[in-house]
């Protein structure tokens, strides 16, 4: 699921799933979308992906990576286990 987003960040995959349940819910709500209320994992996995999005956007955004990596040090951790994900699962993108 985090190679996934971390694909996706670098246009080699669609969005993935929780990317796409996150942004209906959003729009419709969660019984509208899936008929139930969401369960602890769907909500997890959700914000893991949305923050995966959401990281590698502001560092993309940063003019200087090192310095965004410094004052983020939990997030680019999160980053850096979703680009080893991301090697994984497409080695040679």
């Amino acid at each position: 699921m985090m190679g996934r987003a971390y694909a996706y960040c670098e246009g080699n995959a669609p969005p993935p799933k929780e990317h796409q349940l996150y942004s209906a819910i959003r729009d419709y709500g969660a019984v509208n979308v899936l008929g139930r209320a969401l369960r602890v994992r769907e909500i997890r996995n959700m914000n893991l992906v949305e923050n995966i999005i959401t990281c590698y956007k502001a560092r993309a955004a940063a003019e200087i990576d090192f310095e965004w990596e410094t004052t983020h040090p939990e997030e680019t951790k999160m980053l850096t286990a979703a680009f080893m994900e991301y090697q994984k699962q497409w080695p040679k993108a």
